[in-house]
């Protein structure tokens, strides 16, 4: 037989058989506008294998060898990804039509102008990677980590996220709508202009989390972990943190609007100048929390503790601190007109600091 008859069979074998693709891989081959259907790439070993404007149809990555491999400008229609590390893959401006992946971890790997409409992933860990302007609306992530990962610019809309956990994660301008967190958890998370106006994060872990300039209007964040969590410049207006632990937490400058913190823990929480109305402090922990320099109108304070909380130079309008507990609070130059005080001790805080006065004044003079 020729070689030229030899090389022609195998190139058949290459496009019809995984034996064929992987001796191309070893070889050393890009495999260039390929097409393959119904294909089973079990325990096949593909790792360092190139792969532009291929076309994957009805194909099984069960227990496969991605390592290094590069997908770029490719096409999957009904894949199945399962049971595999994929250590150092790049997809790069490719297609995954209705596919699944399962029970995969994916390090360091980097996913950049692809698309997956549509798709489950289940039991999945995303490593020190990086997802960048993609698009993964209406997909479901079950189960899954993400663990010091990013996604970037990339949309997320209809996504759902159950009983997933985010550590160390950022997801950065990412355009979410229509989202479901069910059942996750996020710990040092950064989120940064995410659009997440009424999602329900009740019962939820955030904690040592950043959410910077995020639109979480209308969020319910009940009985929340959120100790030590920023909410660095985001709306959180009409936001619900009933029950909620946020020891700590970062309020500085918020703007605040019809929210409600029943029975929260806001001990030595950042208050400072934020911009408080119609909201619900009942029954709230704000043991050394820092509230100075705030302008509050039409808040329910009562039965609240502020035991050596500072509300210095701080207004309040209206409000309402019936049975609340001032122990030690330092009230320094605060302003109260048309507040309620029957049953709080308010005699016990402390009140202006003659001294610190005068040398305030004469600092301004």
């Amino acid at each position: 037989m020729s070689n030229l008859r030899l090389n022609d069979l195998i190139a058949t074998e290459a496009a019809t058989t995984a034996t064929g693709v992987i001796a191309q891989v070893k070889n050393g081959d890009i495999i260039s506008d390929a097409e393959y259907h119904g294909i089973s790439f079990f325990q096949a070993d593909l790792s360092g294998g190139v792969f532009p404007q291929a076309k994957f149809f009805d194909c099984v990555f069960s227990a496969t060898d991605l390592t290094d491999v590069l997908f770029n400008d490719c096409r999957f229609e009904r894949c199945r990804f399962d049971t595999l590390d994929a250590h150092g893959v790049n997809i790069i401006g490719c297609l995954f039509l209705q596919s699944v992946f399962e029970d995969i971890r994916f390090s360091q790997c980097n996913i950049i102008n692809s698309e997956f409409p549509a798709s489950m992933m289940k039991g999945v860990t995303f490593f020190q990677g990086i997802v960048q302007n993609s698009d993964l609306s209406r997909s479901t992530f079950s189960d899954c980590l993400f663990d010091t990962h990013s996604m970037n610019e990339s949309s997320l809309n209809s996504v759902s996220f159950l009983q997933c956990s985010f550590r160390k994660a950022s997801v950065i301008q990412c355009e979410f709508s229509d989202n479901q967190f069910d059942q996750c958890q996020f710990s040092m998370v950064f989120l940064n202009r995410a659009e997440l106006p009424g999602v329900d994060f009740s019962g939820m872990t955030l904690s040592l989390s950043q959410l910077k300039e995020c639109d979480l209007s209308g969020c319910d964040f009940s009985a929340c972990d959120l100790k030590q969590t920023a909410f660095s410049g985001s709306n959180i207006q009409r936001c619900r943190f009933d029950g909620a632990d946020m020891e700590m937490a970062n309020l500085y400058e918020a703007q605040l609007t019809g929210a409600s913190f029943d029975s929260c823990n806001l001990k030595q929480a950042s208050l400072q100048k934020i911009n408080a109305d119609g909201c619900f402090f009942r029954k709230v922990n704000f043991e050394m929390t820092m509230m100075n320099e705030s302008v509050v109108r039409n808040c329910v304070f009562a039965g609240s503790s502020f035991h050596y909380a500072d509300l210095s130079n701080a207004v309040f309008m209206q409000c309402d601190f019936s049975a609340s507990d001032l122990t030690m609070a330092k009230l320094h130059e605060m302003y109260d007109e048309q507040c309620v005080w029957q049953g709080a001790n308010k005699a016990a805080a402390q009140g202006t600091d003659e001294q610190r006065k005068k040398a305030r004044n004469w600092i301004t003079s």
